[in-house]
């Protein structure tokens, strides 16, 4: 029953539509003018039975993950940068503690030179063997003040001897040098942590 009264209410909606149509134009529909105007008729009827849009569904779901596609070509390096300027100079570093440094010996003075990393390993007086005696030391020696001896017998037991030295400076009148005559002579025996190297020059 429902959808008869539907029919007849849309039958005579485009009734009157139509009638409006013909009605407009001065009289009743002609022959001739209803094969010219039957398409816009029709498209007028349509757009009046046709309801308006409906809302928008729902996003579909995500589709397949495609093929990976060919890896590209590697990109060119970058370009050096400019150099940099030098930076600041750090503070020194602690002494070193290896066992590298030089052992050296200071003839005629008791003292080392107050250079930074230098100790006095100990102090003694110069000795070495006389003109007229073999045997004994081939070069001068720094002897330590407070030898330590193995066997010890007092007095003089042979040859190979190792005596001390003095200076002679009273020959013709000493010169500058005649308050140390007959003087022994002093020595030190030096040691250097931060050289590699040392070379002794006399009369320095």
């Amino acid at each position: 029953g429902n959808k008869m009264k539907i029919s007849i209410v849309v039958l005579i909606s485009a009734s009157l539509l139509i009638g409006g149509l013909t009605s407009a134009e001065g009289g009743s529909l002609t022959r001739d003018r209803r094969s010219t105007d039957e398409s816009e008729i029709s498209y007028r009827y349509v757009n009046f039975l046709r309801g308006r849009d409906g809302r928008d569904g729902d996003d579909g779901k995500d589709g397949l993950d495609g093929v990976q596609g060919p890896r590209g070509a590697p990109g060119r390096d970058g370009r050096n940068g400019e150099r940099g300027n030098p930076g600041i100079q750090g503070p020194p570093g602690p002494p070193s503690t290896n066992s590298g440094g030089v052992v050296y010996t200071r003839w005629g003075r008791t003292e080392c030179p107050s250079v930074e990393g230098t100790q006095l390993l100990y102090a003694g007086r110069l000795g070495g063997t006389q003109y007229n005696i073999q045997g004994g030391a081939a070069n001068y020696l720094c002897l330590p003040e407070d030898p330590e001896y193995l066997e010890y017998t007092a007095g003089v037991q042979g040859a190979s001897l190792v005596i001390g030295t003095e200076y002679e400076t009273g020959w013709n009148g000493g010169g500058p040098l005649r308050s140390v005559n007959e003087f022994n002579i002093p020595c030190a025996m030096c040691y250097v942590s931060a050289r590699n190297t040392v070379v002794m020059l006399p009369a320095k």
